[in-house]
């Protein structure tokens, strides 16, 4: 695994970000060799409500295990299909996620759609009322390694169904 400093991060993405416009823009992105479009997207939303138990990281300093569910968490799933290459991308209501779950996530989805692990995107949403999706910061307990299990294949799952459900898809703005 690679690690870059947050400077090199926002300038990639930038540049990233500046590139697949110009490739949308100029057409590159989205035809196929006859010239017609053949861009597909698909969603999905899968449920990764934790069960009771499962430590939260909760209001500063109010650490402590899941007592009850205000609002269920999710993990929001994008594909993107441009005839050529597939990109997945997953928005995971946790306040942050290890690499570990990550790239086993990562392998999951490889199976089941085909996409390649350097073509998925998974970040949290950094909220302080989640579960977090670490290994061997937090002591150790069943209901959290469990969490951890679940997490992983819910995630996978998310891109899976996003997967199923290409459609297409026109991109605008």
């Amino acid at each position: 695994m690679t690690y870059i400093n947050r400077r090199n991060f926002i300038k990639n993405s930038i540049v990233a970000g500046m590139g697949i416009s110009a490739m949308i823009n100029t057409g590159w992105v989205g035809n196929n060799s006859s010239g017609t479009s053949v861009f597909r997207a698909g969603a999905a939303k899968v449920n990764i409500t934790p069960l009771m138990n499962v430590p939260l990281d909760g209001a500063i300093m109010q650490i402590g295990p899941a007592k009850q569910v205000h609002d269920e968490l999710f993990a929001r799933c994008l594909v993107f299909d441009d005839g050529r290459v597939k990109l997945g991308l997953a928005i995971v209501d946790n306040t942050m996620i290890s690499t570990d779950i990550i790239d086993n996530a990562k392998q999951l989805i490889e199976k089941y759609t085909g996409i390649a692990p350097e073509r998925v995107l998974i970040s949290a949403t950094h909220s302080h009322s989640t579960p977090r999706g670490l290994t061997g910061l937090i002591p150790g307990s069943a209901e959290h390694q469990d969490y951890l299990n679940y997490l992983t294949v819910r995630i996978s799952e998310g891109i899976r169904r996003a997967n199923d459900n290409l459609a297409p898809a026109r991109i605008a703005w």
